[in-house]
């Protein structure tokens, strides 16, 4: 059986989700090179130094979405049926 996070653990991971999201808005909006760090804490509403907490550069921000969407996507399809082609599937 799993053993479910702690609290603070989701919390942790909330966090980290919610500054990805600003990330990828701002850096849709203003480009990766016109996006501070610190904007993008303003944005989430914590410190810089928060931010800087749970990632070393901004860049690295967008890592928890990446990492779920290739996790989804690698679920998909290990349920990919053997006898079906990528596009019907």
């Amino acid at each position: 059986m799993a053993v479910r996070p702690s609290l603070a653990e989701r919390r942790k991971a909330a966090l980290r989700f919610e500054i990805a999201r600003e990330a990828v808005r701002l850096f849709a909006a203003q480009g990766v090179t016109g996006t501070t760090g610190e904007q993008i804490a303003r944005a989430v509403g914590i410190s810089s130094r928060t931010l800087w907490r749970h990632f070393p550069t901004k860049e690295s921000c967008v890592l928890p979405l990446l990492s779920a969407g290739l996790d989804f996507a690698v679920d998909q399809l290990r349920h990919w049926p053997v006898d079906m082609g990528l596009l019907d599937f």
